[in-house]
């Protein structure tokens, strides 16, 4: 019975500390999609103003 309960332990401690790993490597990738989003709408932005100036230029 000692030794289920170390290995219980022992098997927590394993879970606990993978959990932890994936907790952080989910908050990497919330934190590089939240970058992606930002660069992307800069893009579009960016996109927009070409754009503009383009259909400017051409009017004139």
């Amino acid at each position: 019975m000692e030794l289920d309960r170390s290995t219980q332990g022992e098997n927590t401690v394993k879970i606990n500390n993978l959990l932890e790993e994936v907790y952080h490597l989910v908050e990497q990738l919330e934190q590089e999609a939240q970058e992606n989003r930002q660069r992307f709408q800069q893009e579009i932005e960016a996109g927009e103003i070409l754009t503009t100036e383009g259909q400017s230029s051409g009017q004139k």
